[in-house]
């Protein structure tokens, strides 16, 4: 955790500090051009004038003639007016029109004399011209170093460049302040000018590695040493200009020699470095040309011209320069670097042969027009014009000529693919194809070993073919190869660079692979070439990279079609031997069908026999444990209406002995009727009673013999469950609660059927709450939800176990100790509600709180309906 702060700590100083140097940059880049637009307009001397009153060597080719007579000479007089500051110079020169000659006194080397220049008024082509270089080049300068910075902060290339595009960046944003009343500005201009030759020294031990610690940081602290004491000693005579003149001279002359030592530097480097490090070099040079020697030239020959080549290209070619160094830093990629100098070389030569080509058709349009050395605008218009409609032919042809001279390969690609293909077209075999395609990469780039690698099932890649190197000489490449991961990506592998990241090339005999180069098809790797070093000596470049690329895809195209033909052709061989096979086996399983057919129908028929008996059984072991409760509740009536009886004849004698008897009234007659009419209602009431529970069991009992299906009243068969029940309640201490709604539909099917199927979930609801050790109520509700009846029993017994609802419909499950339960119940009631009434029952329970069935049935037609029907 610590160690991943610390990371995250230094990220975001980082990040800050990056943005603060993008600020600066971006706040100097505002300021030259706030000081751009207030020269747009102005009238100026036609020359500048710096903050020391020193001429500086800057000017455009159509200013005043003999202005180079006065670069780096002091002004101290204007029209006879002496000043102190450049401030002076542009005011005295503010005071009279634009066009006006103007006598100006000059100081250099001792010496004193006077020369006249014409006023002009700063245009806004000029301002563009000047101040917008400044901060093109500034900007991009410093943003390109920081953003490399930030992207590589752990490579010295990238501190160094960091160091190098900074300073460069504050001298050319500052430039754009030099000639305004701004002192700070020269001591900056001059503070960068003084340490830019040590920036260089510093990205010079950097790039394209760095060397050993020691002579890498004497040689930079010597560098930044020199640089430092002649920066302090400008800062001491910047405006004694006697004294700054040589300092400055001397700023030139350690530029130059610093420039000697980089170009030592980098020409060591390229002889000494690896192919990626030369390739990177050569970035930079190529860079260098149009970033710095195009510049050079353009001004030059608009010097030549009197002033009518345009310098303003110049702002647009010196960026490469910074771009080139970025590139070659950040990028690890020889063949994309490889890729990058092709470019390069294109985009110079093409600038090159433009610039030549412009400068012809300006000198002879202007011949034509007998207009040389004219600031007339046709002659520029009408050479832009011919290099217009001549660039797009003239960079096809450009570039197919530095092709030819410079990136001809030294095989013919084309060829060796368009033979290649016409091979893998006349064979089949995959282990030929994979060594052909070995040969032909041979063949073009003359390798000193070669092989072809091929995913096996298991994910391995092992070699399929060989050249140059015996097959038992070339071992298998795991599939967690770190190599492997790069090529599933679709990039080519090389160990140029010793990248540590991607571990041991594979050997090949007694040399090491050099280059992989994948074989994919459908973004999977299909396999890889690997290429030891060539018998030249040189290193493969992009072009080898595209032609092997490409033999590759061949290969990986053949390779599939072959393997395609292999199993279509086992196929067919097979085909006919599979379809007796099929055809005998499929009269064998048919026959074993028509078989298991029967005996599955033997099966269903003992099954149906057997589920109706289990429902007698079932329906019987539940009048079984009834048995008691009819006894009972049959001889308590029985009882009660002998008794009601005796007392009915004792009554009848008595009536009899008082005929006849005087002293027997009339009152007494009827008191007896009246005692005799009681004890026979008493004694109708207990046999009726004994009449309605001996109806209802045998409305229970015809469910062992088949019944029609009828339309029933739902409320009914409840109320007589109810009644059968009556005992067992009383016997486990139970109370049974009934709620029926009087607006329940009716049901279609068997009474008897549903009265079973309560009488099982009323008596599990006792067995629960007797496992419970306690008492309590059953509730029984009927009552219409939507076009159907849902009846619910609920009880707060002992409940079921979360890991049993899921069995308590399988048939011979049960949680019951033994003697109590045949676990054939629940099986019972679910399948007559399903397959006899078409309805649905759940359960939903919880361990020590109760239990509640929830059955679904499907109403019974309206009358109409049926009828309709």
């Amino acid at each position: 955790m610590s160690a991943a702060g610390g990371t995250v700590r230094r990220r975001a100083a980082h990040s800050v500090v990056a943005a603060a140097l993008a600020l600066v940059v971006l706040g100097l880049a505002g300021l030259g051009a706030v000081e751009g637009l207030e020269w747009w307009g102005r009238p100026f001397p036609g020359f500048f004038v710096l903050a020391n009153r020193l001429v500086p060597v800057a000017a455009l080719p159509d200013w005043s003639a003999g202005v180079g007579d006065v670069f780096l000479a002091e002004v101290t007089a204007v029209a006879g007016v002496r000043v102190r500051d450049n401030g002076d110079v542009y005011r005295q020169v503010a005071l009279r029109p634009p066009g006006t000659p103007i006598a100006y006194t000059f100081r250099r080397d001792g010496r004193t004399w006077e020369a006249t220049f014409v006023s002009r008024r700063f245009g806004g082509s000029e301002a563009l011209l000047l101040f917008g270089a400044y901060a093109l080049n500034g900007l991009v300068f410093g943003l390109v170093a920081i953003t490399v910075w930030v992207l590589r902060p752990d490579l010295l290339a990238a501190r160094g460049n960091l160091v190098l595009g900074l300073t460069t960046a504050v001298y050319a944003l500052t430039g754009a302040l030099l000639y305004g009343a701004h002192p700070l500005a020269l001591r900056l201009n001059v503070l960068a000018e003084s340490l830019w030759p040590a920036a260089v020294v510093h990205f010079a031990f950097a790039f394209p590695r760095p060397h050993l610690a020691a002579r890498r940081r004497l040689a930079v602290a010597l560098a930044w040493g020199a640089s430092l004491a002649i920066a302090a000693v400008f800062q001491a005579v910047v405006f004694d200009i006697p004294r700054a003149v040589p300092v400055g001279n001397l700023c030139f002359v350690n530029v130059g020699g610093v420039l000697f030592v980089f170009a030592w530097r980098m020409w060591r480097e390229y002889r000494r470095g690896t192919p990626l490090e030369r390739t990177k070099i050569r970035v930079v040079v190529l860079a260098a040309v149009p970033g710095v020697v195009f510049p050079a030239i353009l001004f030059t020959l608009s010097g030549v011209t009197g002033g009518q080549l345009s310098v303003t290209s110049a702002a647009f070619t010196a960026f490469l320069f910074p771009l080139g160094l970025a590139y070659a830093i950040v990028r690890h990629d020889l063949f994309e670097i490889d890729t990058m100098v092709r470019r390069l070389v294109h985009w110079v030569v093409l600038t090159g042969v433009t610039m030549l080509l412009y400068s012809a058709l300006l000198a002879a349009v202007s011949w034509l027009l007998h207009q040389p050395g004219s600031s007339d605008p046709l002659p520029l218009h009408l050479s832009l014009a011919g290099v217009v409609v001549l660039l797009l032919p003239l960079r096809d042809r450009v570039q197919r000529i530095v092709d030819r001279v410079c990136f001809r390969p030294t095989y013919d690609a084309r060829g060796i693919l368009e033979a290649t293909s016409v091979t893998f077209a006349s064979t089949l075999d995959v282990a030929r194809i994979a060594a052909i395609a070995v040969e032909r990469a041979d063949e073009a780039l003359c390798l000193e070993a070669g092989a072809l690698y091929l995913r096996e099932p298991g994910g391995a890649f092992r070699a399929a073919g060989v050249h140059r190197v015996a097959l038992g000489g070339v071992s298998a490449v795991a599939a967690d190869h770190p190599a492997i991961a790069r090529l599933a990506e679709g990039r080519a592998v090389a160990w140029y660079d010793d990248d540590a990241a991607l571990g041991a090339p594979p050997p090949l005999g007694s040399v090491t692979s050099e280059l992989l180069v994948p074989m994919t098809f459908r973004d999977g790797l299909l396999g890889f070439l690997a290429l030891g070093p060539r018998r030249s000596r040189r290193y493969y470049a992009g072009e080898d990279v595209q032609f092997l690329r490409t033999l590759a895809s061949q290969t990986a195209i053949s390779i599939l079609h072959a393997r395609s033909y292999e199993e279509l052709h086992s196929l067919t061989v097979t085909l006919e031997q599979k379809v007796v096979e099929r055809t005998a086996e499929l009269n064998h399983a048919n026959a074993e069908l028509r078989e298991a057919v029967a005996r599955q129908s033997g099966a269903y028929r003992e099954l149906q026999q057997s589920q109706e008996k289990l429902i007698r059984a079932e329906k019987l072991a539940t009048l079984g444990r009834l048995a008691a409760g009819v006894a009972h509740e049959v001889s308590t009536p029985l009882g009660a209406a002998l008794a009601s009886l005796r007392v009915a004849r004792e009554l009848i004698q008595e009536y009899a002995a008082s005929i006849g008897d005087p002293s027997v009234g009339l009152e007494d007659h009827r008191e007896l009727a009246r005692e005799l009419d009681t004890v026979a209602r008493r004694a109708e009431q207990w046999t009726e009673k004994a009449a309605h529970f001996i109806l209802a069991v045998k409305a229970h009992t015809r469910g062992c013999a088949r019944t029609p299906a009828s339309t029933f009243d739902v409320n009914r068969v409840v109320r007589e469950t109810e009644v059968l029940l009556q005992h067992q309640l009383r016997a486990a201490s139970c109370a049974l609660r009934v709620a029926v709604d009087p607006a329940t539909p009716q049901v279609r099917g068997d009474p008897t059927k549903l009265g079973q199927i309560l009488t099982n979930l009323v008596t599990n609801g006792i067995d629960a709450y007797e496992e419970a050790g306690r008492t309590g109520q059953i509730d029984v509700r009927a009552a219409r939800e939507g076009d159907g009846v849902t009846i619910t029993v609920s009880d707060w017994g002992c409940g079921i176990a979360t890991e049993h609802l899921a069995h308590v419909w399988e048939e011979l499950f049960t949680t019951k100790p033994p003697g109590r339960g045949t676990g054939l119940g629940l099986a019972i009631v679910r399948d007559l509600v399903t397959n006899h009434f078409g309805g649905t029952i759940t359960v939903d329970s919880t361990r020590g709180v109760g239990t509640t069935f929830t059955i679904t049935l499907p109403a019974a037609a309206e009358p109409s309906a049926r009828t309709a029907a």
